[in-house]
């Protein structure tokens, strides 16, 4: 069982003895590359960023992770996304999933401007004819089956330039948006997000490990995502 202090939301603490040492952990990286709050990017201090939290996730325990990241969910994102994650009835994005198609035609149609800390470019408009935006959207939320209409369009469309011919992404020049994962879920984090929807304020303050334990969970929602994101990445 894992406890929230109300006043500390970052001060975790369980049963486990082991929990301590996983503190001083932290603590030892939040000391050493703070959360950043400038509005310029710099790719060195990027590229430390991230490594950061990838050595959290692959050193952690991956049931505390979950644990840890399902309790900071339920305190500061239930309320929009839901419990179970799934949005409310549209009222939010559902994290159970990468992007839904109406979400993704949005991005292709108007571009994207969220990721700035993290991905400096912007995404321009990229497909002004609605019926191919609409096979490319299709494409991308069904997570890029190997047979569609939309992967040659995607490709000749050049979203592929930028996000991958797979989706997913290329670091520092466009987000994965086949399924979450760590750098994708620390971008949204950190800069907000604007979308069809509406706008998600952005948690800059959140901590190394509040963001790591949160990525994690969210990736856990998705069977597949977290299966597709161990496989590439976490190498377990």
């Amino acid at each position: 069982m894992i406890y929230i202090n109300k006043y500390y939301p970052d001060f975790y603490y369980t049963v486990p003895m082991k929990t301590v040492a996983v503190l001083i952990f932290f603590c030892s990286l939040a000391v050493n590359f703070p959360v950043f709050a400038e509005d310029e990017f710099d790719m060195e201090k990027e590229k430390r960023y991230l490594k950061t939290l990838e050595k959290i996730m692959k050193k952690i325990d991956k049931e505390y992770l979950t644990e840890a990241g399902r309790a900071l969910f339920l305190e500061k994102c239930a309320f929009c996304h839901g419990k179970d994650g799934k949005g409310r009835d549209g009222f939010a994005a559902n994290l159970t999933r990468r992007i839904s198609k109406k979400s993704a035609k949005y991005t292709i149609q108007n571009g994207g401007h969220n990721f700035k800390k993290s991905f400096p470019g912007s995404m321009p408009p990229m497909v002004p004819d609605p019926v191919l935006a609409d096979v490319i959207a299709d494409y991308v939320a069904q997570g890029f089956p190997p047979v569609h209409p939309g992967k040659k369009i995607f490709v000749k469309a050049q979203c592929a330039r930028c996000h991958g011919t797979e989706g997913v992404g290329i670091r520092f020049r466009a987000p994965n948006i086949r399924y979450f994962d760590l750098s994708t879920i620390a971008a949204i984090l950190r800069n907000g997000k604007k979308g069809i929807i509406g706008r998600m304020p952005a948690y800059a303050h959140f901590s190394n490990s509040q963001i790591t334990s949160l990525a994690y969970f969210i990736i856990s929602l998705s069977t597949s995502g977290k299966r597709a994101y161990i496989r590439n990445n976490l190498r377990q």
